[in-house]
C-alpha cells in the first residue's frame, strides 16, 4: 500500500471538471474541482471556498489531498496561510471518495468560521 495516495497521470483521466454554488454570504462560492480516472473513479479533487467578484475571488480555505492525506488550508485575506488542518490519510482509491465526503462536509459546515478567521487575518 503506498504511504500517500497519487493520482493516475493526466493521460488516464478525463478532464477535470468545476462546480460553483453560493454557500454562505453574498459573494461566496462553494467551488469544487473533480478529476475521475477513465472507470469514473473519484482520483482527485479541491474542495474550496472562495470569497469576492468573479475575477477578484480570493481563496477562504480549501481541503485537498495534494501532497498528503485529506487536509484543510486556511488563508489569511492577503492570501497567505494561516492555518493547515490534517485530517486523515489517504492511501486508496476508496479512500479518495471517503475524503471527499469529509471534505465537503467539513467546508460546507465550517464556512462561517474559516470566513472569520480571514477577515481577521
Amino acid at each position: 500500500m503506498p504511504a500517500v495516495w497519487q493520482p493516475p497521470p493526466k493521460d488516464e483521466c478525463q478532464d477535470e471538471q468545476v462546480y460553483d454554488s453560493s454557500v454562505g454570504e453574498d459573494g461566496d462560492t462553494l467551488r469544487i474541482r473533480l478529476l475521475f480516472d477513465l472507470h469514473d473513479n473519484l482520483v482527485d479533487f479541491a474542495v474550496m471556498l472562495m470569497s469576492g467578484t468573479l475575477g477578484a475571488e480570493r481563496q477562504v480555505a480549501r481541503a485537498d489531498i495534494c501532497h498528503t492525506g485529506l487536509h484543510v488550508h486556511w488563508f489569511r485575506h492577503d492570501g497567505t496561510e494561516l492555518r493547515r488542518q490534517e485530517i486523515q490519510p489517504v492511501r486508496t482509491q476508496p479512500e479518495v471518495q471517503v475524503a471527499y465526503d469529509e471534505a465537503l462536509d467539513r467546508v460546507t459546515e465550517n464556512w462561517a468560521e474559516y470566513k472569520r478567521r480571514w477577515r481577521l487575518g
